[in-house]
């Protein structure tokens, strides 16, 4: 198993570093936890979108999930458009990141069309 720190900074990234963000690997596993502000970009240095396999979100803070907005548009280029990672989220979860795109977006579907969602239970 290996751990990648892709950041971990707490409410705003510092200079040259992302907020939280972790990957983790095993074999063909390849899970995400957390995409804080930052995050998106680091992922992209260490591997490739089409091999990321879960994200699991801890909690609905800006710090903790703002770079699945950048993730949720790239899946939706053609060229990822096959891709469809699980995406894991906390109780009331998915209405939080909905609250949270409303003021450019409003339709209900803006990330289950890109990404098979699921709330857990704590």
């Amino acid at each position: 198993m290996q751990l990648t720190i892709l950041g971990c900074s707490a409410a705003y990234p510092r200079s040259e570093g992302a907020c939280s963000g972790y990957l983790v690997e095993e074999g063909a596993t390849k899970l995400l936890v957390d995409c804080g502000n930052g995050v998106f970009s680091n992922l992209q240095r260490v591997v490739a979108l089409r091999d990321v396999t879960h994200i699991v979100i801890s909690h609905i803070h800006p710090d903790h999930f703002l770079d699945l907005i950048p993730y949720r548009y790239a899946l939706s280029r053609p060229v990822h458009q096959t891709l469809r990672p699980r995406l894991h989220l906390p109780p009331g979860g998915i209405e939080g990141l909905l609250k949270a795109v409303s003021s450019f977006n409003t339709s209900p579907t803006f990330f289950s069309d890109l990404f098979w969602i699921k709330e857990y239970d704590p």
